[in-house]
């Protein structure tokens, strides 16, 4: 038995009793009964009022008036009238059932579909006697839903909340005169709904309808409200200043529900989906009969929805992480290395700055002028530190040399890694009896102790805005946050292996932390709460130091390492062993 209505809370299926089955068509799975195709209004060819069943007669044989086709000989009104017949039968039609339901004569019919097959946009199974769309044209159907992604986004989302609640879940778009059915995933009880694509719901009287008229804008809304509001049972909202203060009242607490406003007996509730410019592009319901989906549970079903609906906006507006190549390269090494190291940028000096570890050298070079040596030492040098208060430091294992006074302290510490603080200091990763130290630094050598910090760190920056030092631990590909103040350590993200291992952290002007890969041939940008942004290839294998630079700040210095590298991986990554700059433009 089917009980009538026209809504997102569609007419249900219901069997006597659970347990007992009537015979009837085979049904899928309820992990298959996630559907979806139906295609917003513009894409829709309009019926003829007077070949339009009701949803009654649609769902019901019963109580279906028999409508003949208009006989026309218009091949083009054919070929689109079984287009969309067919890409709401899924399984097919056969000949008799497609000459039902297409206002053509016989002789029309016959000639568009011996055309369609001809130039691939239908196929004929032999074996059932059924025309169904074309591989050809299904692929045109999937790749329109990957331009919009709703559909195959919102897939997963469908299945977990019917699963979750074990009621149906719809997705639906605005398709500029209703609300659209675009997907569900049917509800495995006995009584359920009886949804299918392409089902439309008025704007005023159902979950997904309120939600699209709480966000049209002014102009529109206004048209809206003063359109009229047809009763569909007697708790539809007809006054125009109660549905607009509901409307309001959806907008403000982001979900809508419909309380048996289109079919008695039903409940439903729905919430918006969002595009990367804040408007809505579609949203995702909830829906079942009142006696399951009752005033008590409402609440939690109203935070599943929500939920559900932000992971689609998230998914949405998550930017396109497929790595892209660096925009331009400039190469300042004279010539290739061992290794190169601790890339700093001289605001003064208007030149970047480097260190070739190979012979313990510091070079200076600028885009466009010959690179120079700004000085050499006896003694391996472990990284060098540019201070905030412009002052060029050199670390040794044991000595602080600041190449800006000629001043030497020694140091009480093995210094593993070091990052420029705001008041002219150094913060650093230190050696102490076995542990990692964060230790602060002054320009005299004078140093004391922060925090300890967990085993494994390779690289560290700082961001002056947040007070906060980023830690990279290459071998769990994990990078954590150190507040300064708080003291509190935190984990923002954790890379895949196959992304590569974390050598090198930098921060840029728009406070975001930059990650570049060993083994990994890539880098990423992310925010400073660990989201990526976006992804980038590099030229070579073992960066191991990455800073912005430049007048603008915008070019990203890279050194890197050549040592322990293949013929073939030298040949193909001629850059590794040198320093380089990425220009960026924003």
């Amino acid at each position: 038995m089917l009980l009538e209505g026209h809504t997102d809370e569609r007419p249900v299926e219901r069997q006597p009793f659970p347990g007992i089955e009537m015979q009837r068509e085979p049904r899928l799975s309820s992990s298959q009964e996630t559907t979806f195709g139906a295609q917003p209004h513009s894409l829709q060819r309009a019926v003829p009022k007077e070949d339009r069943h009701t949803e009654a007669e649609m769902t019901d044989p019963e109580r279906a008036t028999p409508v003949s086709a208009p006989q026309k000989a218009d091949p083009i009104g054919c070929a689109l009238d079984v287009l969309i017949t067919l890409r709401l039968s899924p399984e097919g039609l056969r000949r008799n059932e497609l000459q039902e339901r297409v206002e053509a004569s016989p002789e029309v019919l016959d000639k568009t579909l011996e055309r369609m097959i001809d130039q691939d946009a239908l196929r004929f199974e032999k074996s059932s006697q059924r025309y169904q769309l074309s591989f050809s044209a299904l692929q045109s159907i999937l790749d329109m839903l990957r331009t919009r992604n709703l559909a195959l986004i919102a897939q997963p989302e469908l299945g977990q909340l019917r699963d979750l609640s074990g009621e149906t879940a719809v997705i639906a778009v605005d398709d500029g005169k209703q609300s659209l059915n675009m997907g569900h995933a049917l509800s495995n009880h006995p009584v359920r709904m009886g949804d299918r694509l392409g089902s439309t719901y008025p704007y005023h009287c159902s979950s997904t309808g309120k939600v699209f008229a709480a966000y049209f804008p002014q102009d529109r809304l206004r048209t809206f409200l003063n359109e009229p509001l047809p009763a569909r049972t007697p708790h539809t909202i007809q006054n125009r200043s109660e549905l607009e203060q509901e409307l309001a009242e959806t907008r403000r607490r982001g979900y809508a529900i419909t309380n048996e406003e289109l079919v008695e007996g039903r409940r439903a509730i729905a919430a918006p989906i969002f595009d990367t410019s804040g408007a809505v592009v579609g949203a995702i319901a909830l829906s079942g009969p009142s006696f399951r989906v009752t005033p008590t549970r409402v609440p939690a079903l109203i935070e599943a929805v929500k939920a559900a609906a932000r992971r689609i906006t998230e998914r949405l507006t998550r930017p396109d992480l497929t790595p892209a190549n660096p925009p331009r390269l400039t190469c300042l090494s004279p010539t290739p290395v061992r290794e190169v190291s601790s890339p700093k940028w001289s605001k003064e000096r208007r030149s970047f700055i480097w260190l070739d570890r190979e012979a313990n050298t510091i070079w200076t070079a600028s885009e466009g002028q010959a690179p120079a040596v700004l000085r050499s030492f006896d003694t391996p040098l472990n990284t060098l530190v540019h201070t905030s208060g412009e002052q060029i430091v050199a670390l040794t294992e044991n000595k602080l040399i600041n190449l800006s006074t000629g001043k030497t302290s020694l140091l009480d510490t093995f210094v593993q890694a070091a990052v420029a603080g705001t008041a002219n200091d150094i913060w650093a990763i230190a050696d102490r009896h076995g542990e990692k130290v964060l230790v602060n630094i002054t320009l005299d050598g004078q140093s004391s102790d922060h925090a300890v910090l967990p085993r494994g760190i390779g690289c560290m920056a700082y961001c002056a805005v947040t007070g906060s030092i980023y830690l990279g631990i290459p071998e769990q590909g994990v990078i954590q946050s150190y507040n300064l103040i708080t003291r509190h350590l935190k984990q923002i993200c954790q890379f895949s292996k196959a992304s590569g291992r974390p050598c090198a952290l930098a921060i840029d002007s728009k406070w975001n932390l930059w990650v570049a890969f060993a083994d990994g041939w890539g880098m990423a940008k992310m925010n400073l709460n660990g989201q990526i942004l976006a992804r980038f290839n590099l030229p070579i294998p073992q960066p191991n130091g990455i800073h912005f630079g430049g007048p603008d700040l915008k070019t990203l210095m890279v050194t890197s390492t050549r040592d322990g590298l293949s013929d073939e991986v030298l040949e193909n990554a001629p850059l590794s062993g040198q320093a380089f700059c990425i220009h960026f433009n924003d």
